[in-house]
Order: C-alpha cells, then structure tokens, then sequence
C-alpha cells in the first residue's frame, strides 16, 4: 500500500476536508429531496438544476484559472436555462383553451372499472388539441436533445 494514500486517509485535514464537504451537499440538497415525494420524471431535472445551479456560481471562478473559461461559463448557464424551460414546460399550453373536452365518466363495468369518456366542443376539437399537444410534445423533446448535447459534450470540464 502506498504511504500517500495512508496518510490521506489518516490525514485530519483531509478528513476535515471531506466531513465539511459532506454535510455542506447534505445540507444543499436536503431541500430539493425533502420536496419531492412522487419520484416522477422530472424529479431528475430539479435535482440536475439544483447542481447545475451551483457549478454556475463556480463558473465564475473559472473564468479567472484557466483559459476557455468564459465558453464553459456559458455553457453551464444554457444548460441552467434549458433545464429550468424543462422544469416550467408544460406539454399542454400550446393547446388554445377552447379545444379543452369535457370530460364525463360512464358507468362502471364488471370488473368496477371507470370509463372516462371526452367530449368535444366542436367536432375539429380533438384534432386541433392533438396536433398542439404534439408540438408541446415535440418543443420539449428538442429542449431535452439539446441540453444533454451540450452535456456530453462540456460536463467533462465543470467541477464544482
């Protein structure tokens, strides 16, 4: 075993170090954990944010070590602004609201289920609601495709 790796282990410095380092993350994203309860899709994006968020205020700092700073710098704060699109987005505001069915349920059947039946106000309603659901749909894919791009391709150079 190498002696350096020995005395980092040991080293109350490092140890120091390490335990501050902990229970500053712990208590940073304590709050963004505490929160979310379902674990649903976007759960990913605000833990992301919240990270993201933070190699922002570092970004600054990169600027004054090393060389291409500023063009990481950039980078993080596009993907901070591509997350928080994501965050807000919602699939369904690009439907105009006069599209909007009324929704009825039916009678239950033998195994007691529920059917949910649409009813639309005229009837090019429902192709006019699909066709902007799809464009939300397909805005939010664009946005994902993009922050993830810039990503794989710059996350190599962040640290926080």
């Amino acid at each position: 075993m190498n002696i350096h790796r020995i005395w980092d282990a040991i080293n109350p410095v490092n140890i120091y170090h390490k335990l501050n380092c902990g229970i500053s993350n712990i208590i940073y994203y304590f709050p963004e954990i505490w929160k979310q309860r379902d674990w649903d899709s976007f759960y990913i994006y605000t833990l992301l944010l919240r990270k993201m968020k933070r190699l922002q205020k570092r970004a600054i700092q990169w600027e004054k070590i090393f060389e291409g700073g500023n063009i990481n710098r950039r980078d993080v704060n596009i993907c901070v602004n591509l997350l928080e699109e994501i965050i807000k987005d919602d699939e369904g505001k690009y439907i105009p609201e006069d599209c909007e069915p009324k929704h009825t349920y039916g009678p239950e059947d033998e195994k007691g289920c529920i059917e949910m039946i649409s009813v639309w106000p005229y009837p090019e309603a429902q192709e006019i609601w699909h066709e902007s659901y799809q464009k939300g749909v397909n805005r939010l894919e664009r946005v994902r495709k993009l922050l993830f791009k810039i990503m794989a391709e710059r996350s190599g150079w962040w640290w926080d």
